[in-house]
């Protein structure tokens, strides 16, 4: 069974997607697992900062300074 869910909420996107695409200005800018939810792919679509804390083999991102 698949689904195709949008979301901008990143850590429900990380606990249940398989495949996540991130899309900037109509266009895929990042396709993959969840090790596409870095610092860097979130500065470069959403232009805010945060922290990607990894642990047991989850992904959480918290707002950044």
């Amino acid at each position: 069974m698949s689904a195709i869910i949008a979301m901008h909420d990143l850590n429900l996107a990380s606990l249940y997607a398989d495949r996540i695409l991130m899309i900037k200005n109509g266009r895929i800018f990042a396709s993959g697992g969840i090790e596409v939810l870095n610092k860097e792919n979130i500065k470069a679509i959403y232009g805010v900062d945060v922290e990607v804390v990894r642990m047991n083999g989850k992904v959480f991102i918290l707002p950044g300074d």
